[in-house]
């Protein structure tokens, strides 16, 4: 009997032992930690981004001040660098859209000294050359959502003359076409949304 209590210590003890190097490091890293790296250099807000490769990019949006912007960074996760590029040439503006394809970024509509926009806009990182692109086709809007699926782009919703919208509609850059698809199932629209894509479905809310 005494043997059989220090084989049950012993093996409660090595079990213990053994839950305690299985579990501690899953708790002790599975939470996630956040780093400060390099601010952006200018401050602005209702600005856009989008990634291509391993690096990320952000323009346009709006300064404490209320200006509408056409500036364009870069930024190297890498290096922990910012490095400014020449400004976008559309016009300045705020509440744009964007995301990237097969290694270009897209940016478009949005609102400018003039109003809400339509036109679209391609920037490749090789050439470092914008190309203007087929206009948005619901026509000019501000505060919309985008995101991108594979090889094609998605603009949803946004606000049209101060109405929020439903609209959502594909696009091809391969053909430089815009196709409407089903829209948002939620009769008052949406806009200044959230949305993300994984794997092969997109994520608005």
């Amino acid at each position: 009997m005494q043997l059989y209590n220090q084989f049950l210590n012993l093996f409660y003890l090595g079990t213990f032992q053994f839950l305690l190097v299985l579990i501690f490091p899953i708790s002790a890293f599975s939470q996630g930690c956040w780093t400060q790296m390099s601010s952006v250099p200018q401050g602005r807000y209702n600005a856009v981004t989008f990634s291509i490769n391993d690096t990320g990019y952000v323009l346009t949006g709006q300064s404490f001040g209320g200006t509408w912007r056409d500036e364009f960074f870069k930024y190297d996760p890498n290096t922990d660098i910012w490095t400014q590029l020449p400004d976008f040439p559309g016009t300045s503006r705020t509440g744009a859209v964007s995301f990237s394809i097969n290694g270009k970024g897209y940016i478009g509509t949005g609102r400018d000294d003039n109003g809400n926009t339509n036109d679209f806009w391609e920037y490749n990182p090789t050439t470092a050359l914008w190309t203007q692109k087929a206009s948005y086709p619901p026509g000019n809007f501000e505060a919309a959502l985008g995101f991108s699926i594979g090889n094609k782009g998605y603009i949803f919703g946004g606000l049209s003359w101060s109405t929020s919208q439903t609209d959502f509609y594909q696009y091809d850059p391969a053909t430089d076409t815009w196709t409407q698809k089903a829209d948002f199932p939620v009769v008052t629209g949406r806009f200044e949304a959230v949305g993300f894509s994984i794997g092969s479905k997109g994520y608005v809310g």
